[in-house]
């Protein structure tokens, strides 16, 4: 893009993701979400999710507010 990196996570056990043993609930891919925030992207990130990764974007902000700008 010519304005920003774009990322896009495949959240665990969803998609193309598999679980690996792990639960593929929401709180499970908050944790998920920042990790790959943290190691990969450079934050602060603005997020964009539909359906449950919307809700995963909003409490991982609520968290973690220093990781999210937008």
């Amino acid at each position: 893009t010519p304005y920003g990196r774009v990322l896009a996570l495949d959240l665990p056990g969803f998609g193309l993701s598999a679980p690996d043993g792990r639960a593929a609930g929401v709180g499970r891919n908050v944790g998920a979400l920042e990790g790959f925030l943290r190691s990969t992207a450079r934050p602060p990130v603005v997020l964009i999710g539909n359906s449950m990764g919307g809700l995963v974007s909003v409490l991982l902000t609520a968290r973690s507010p220093g990781l999210v700008r937008g």
